[in-house]
């Protein structure tokens, strides 16, 4: 049997090489008509009104929106340096605003860490308790806007905090924010697991967002994640929300080679997940 969605794939801004590259009506138009149901957007160089505008277009095109941000390492709550940390909690606060602006209902990625932060400290327990009382505090500001939020466990050359299931789920409980949940990314589960099925099966009632990517980051079925089992542990896992592929092409791709991606990874994703 399949998991079976009636449309849940959204489509990743990043696949595309300019951040604007998507505000466009006729182009928004296109991304409805491969099949996608909304796109995980990532506000960098947007101005405000210029997310606004970006919401209207997006629902008049009749797609949803997800806002994609992972902290930088200017922005790490793990940082030794306490400057950095206070600009992490400003930027927490302010991805809530950036997503009610877009009409985006869902906050996902590595949004308690700097990523790529080699100078970021070993975790104490007093600085885990800092951070599970920022990203709780967090957690209901983004509830009174009526806003979920996804964290994505990633592997240790990322962060320092949260690399597998296990640390994710503590993480989760000890925040215990019910608008909080998992973002799972097959390329980081297949780097930091023993057992990739086996970790979205521990993901089972915790699992808010879901990213499908090889673990070369390439073309979907083009490298060795078990697409098959995925599907069969996702759907016992009882998940049937939005599948976004991750895919990073080489910067001097083209608009050409991003759009007939896109394609590419929606016709996987349809005849993996949604076959009959």
């Amino acid at each position: 049997m399949h998991i079976s969605y009636s449309s849940p794939f959204y489509l990743h801004s990043m696949l595309f090489p300019n951040p604007k590259y998507l505000f466009h009506a006729g182009r928004l138009s296109r991304v409805r008509d491969i099949g996608y149901a909304g796109i995980e957007i990532v506000p960098i160089e947007y101005a405000r009104h210029e997310r606004r505008d970006f919401g209207k277009m997006l629902s008049d095109a009749g797609l949803g929106a997800i806002l994609g941000w992972s902290l930088q390492p200017e922005h790490d709550l793990i940082s030794r340096d306490p400057k950095r940390r206070i600009a992490g909690r400003d930027w927490l606060l302010r991805l809530i605003d950036y997503a009610s602006e877009l009409g985006a209902t869902t906050i996902a990625g590595v949004n308690y860490a700097g990523v790529g932060c080699p100078e970021s400290q070993m975790v104490s327990s007093m600085m885990w308790e800092e951070i599970v009382a920022l990203y709780q505090k967090f957690a209901d500001h983004a509830a009174e806007a009526s806003i979920a939020l996804c964290f994505e466990p990633t592997n240790q050359e990322e962060n320092a905090l949260i690399n597998t299931i296990g640390q994710g789920l503590d993480f989760k409980k000890a925040v215990g924010r019910d608008n909080v949940g998992l973002l799972l990314d097959t390329y980081h589960l297949n780097k930091t697991e023993m057992d990739l099925v086996e970790a979205i099966e521990k993901s089972a009632g915790h699992l808010v967002h879901f990213h499908a990517s090889e673990h070369h980051r390439g073309l979907l079925g083009s490298g060795n994640i078990p697409w098959t089992a995925v599907r069969k542990t996702l759907m016992q896992a009882g998940y049937s929300g939005i599948i976004v592929p991750e895919i990073f092409l080489h910067p001097s791709a083209d608009e050409a080679l991003s759009w007939e991606t896109a394609e590419q990874a929606f016709s996987f994703l349809r005849s993996t997940f949604n076959a009959a």
